[in-house]
């Protein structure tokens, strides 16, 4: 759903909701039409697989990227959060931090009142969908990332942009606004990642670049 122009709605003020970190960042891997992570796999009807051993080795090397990741200070949501927020303001929009509480990793159910803005951006990375995934079991990892977005109305809550982009390798579902990731972000496995932790953590930083300079494209 891209912004509907035809509603001439016009903000100039923006509040920026506060984001839910993700729990960890993963290693992740598509295989036979599944999202494999550390925990489980989600097949392609929505059921669950356990993978096994394969599905401990991921969870372990989610764990221990996670750990690098934290130990370089990199922190997704508030990269996202001030990439956002930098772009819009150089468009020529004001943009307010506000903090609200969330229910998971979902859009806010309920938006505050008396904030002062003309609409409220609503923006979502679920657990699993931050970190770096192949295609397969034999393919290159690449940065992941997934976000929700939602343009919000603070004058009647209605939603007037709502989309899913991601930046990662090809083999992801159709219908999501896909961003291909730079190649000199590739790494062949995972002992990879770990012996080039500067340029991981560099990958990951252009991916939240790339995504927000997206969301903020589609509503400027």
């Amino acid at each position: 759903m891209a912004l509907n122009n035809t509603d001439k709605i016009d903000f100039h003020v923006i509040g920026l909701l506060s984001m839910q970190r993700p729990a960890r960042l993963d290693i992740t891997m598509s295989k036979t039409g599944s999202i494999i992570t550390g925990s489980v796999a989600f097949g392609a009807l929505g059921g669950f697989m356990t993978e096994g051993l394969e599905s401990d080795e991921l969870d372990a090397e989610s764990k221990a990227f996670t750990e690098l990741a934290r130990g370089r200070k990199f922190n997704v949501t508030r990269q996202l959060t001030g990439d956002i927020k930098s772009d819009l303001e150089k468009s020529g929009y004001v943009v307010k931090l506000i903090s609200v509480p969330r229910k998971d990793d979902d859009f806010v159910e309920h938006y505050p009142i008396g904030k002062g803005v003309d609409a409220y951006l609503d923006v979502v990375i679920e657990d699993g969908k931050a970190g770096y995934k192949a295609d397969g079991l034999f393919d290159a990892y690449y940065p992941y990332l997934l976000v929700a977005v939602r343009l919000v109305s603070a004058s009647d809550n209605r939603i007037v942009y709502a989309r899913q982009t991601v930046y990662g390798p090809s083999g992801l579902p159709i219908g999501l606004n896909l961003i291909q990731p730079d190649s000199v972000y590739r790494f062949s496995n995972f002992d990879a990642i770990m012996h080039s932790p500067d340029r991981a953590i560099q990958g990951l930083e252009t991916a939240v670049d790339r995504v927000a300079q997206t969301i903020t494209g589609d509503i400027r």
